[in-house]
């Protein structure tokens, strides 16, 4: 899977890293660590046979079975590479088997019993089949820990497909404030604040980079505006005070970049 997404590597290089010997197998989380550690977004679709053909239409996808019994499980991973659905079977790669073809019904019984479990690699950038923002944008914060840069690509894509999702735009922003683009931060900032007023963490975020600008008369009315949508104590109250006594230590400043940027796709 990661091969085909364009990572040079091979199941010897791949052992330690997914490989539990007490166990003798491995876990989900290994492959999704291990996916993230070679610069790639570990996906987790839809636990549903439409999502996962969906996938198959562009990349292989690595999926979960149970070759046993639920009461006797026989835990097994396989690589997903294709369906056909003029003969109604999944075609599979399945540990030294190259290729395996399984009737969709037997692969349903042996996938469910795996709790339909399936993981993709993404490259940054690059997105999923589905309809799904909420879960990619999961995947891409959890990508995020790693590979800071690699997800501005990532979460700039999210927004170009699903511009207005607001976990996806604030994401993106907040990346392009972590790598110090800051003047491109605060016009996504600006975009949510147009849209909701009252999001407070976002008026934060917004005062925050408006100040990294020296743009601190306007920074002073955006956290007040923050202040007065988050009256509540919190850590979010916190975070706000502590942006307002940044402001108010700060040297006045100015400049073109402290215009508010209007609304746009």
């Amino acid at each position: 899977m990661l091969v085909h997404s364009g990572v040079e590597t091979a199941p010897a290089a791949l052992e330690p890293q997914v490989y539990i010997p007490g166990r003798k197998g491995s876990f989900q989380v290994e492959l999704l660590a291990a996916t993230r550690r070679q610069g790639r977004i570990a996906y987790v679709p839809k636990p549903e046979l439409r999502a996962l053909i969906a996938e198959l239409t562009q990349r292989p996808v690595v999926v979960l079975q149970n070759l046993g019994l639920e009461v006797l499980p026989q835990w097994h991973f396989a690589v997903a590479i294709g369906y056909d659905a003029a003969q109604d079977q999944v075609i599979l790669r399945s540990g030294t088997e190259r290729r395996q073809v399984m009737g969709v019904r037997e692969f349903l019984r042996t996938w469910a019993l795996g709790s339909q479990w399936a993981m993709l690699a993404l490259a940054p950038g690059e997105l999923p089949a589905a309809d799904d923002p909420d879960g990619y944008v999961r995947a891409v914060a959890d990508f995020e820990a790693q590979h800071g840069p690699a997800a501005v690509l990532a979460y700039a894509a999210a927004v170009q497909r699903w511009p207005d999702h607001r976990l996806a735009r604030l994401g993106y922003a907040n990346a392009l404030r972590a790598e110090g683009r800051i003047a491109a931060a605060v016009t996504e900032f600006d975009v949510l604040a147009v849209r909701d007023p009252n999001d407070a963490i976002v008026l934060n975020n917004l005062a925050d980079g408006l100040l990294q600008l020296g743009c601190r008369d306007r920074a002073r009315e955006t956290i007040e505006r923050a202040s007065r949508a988050q009256p509540e104590p919190g850590r979010i109250r916190a975070a706000i005070e502590a942006t307002r006594q940044e402001i108010e230590a700060s040297p006045a400043q100015g400049g073109a970049a402290c215009a508010p940027t209007e609304e746009r796709p």
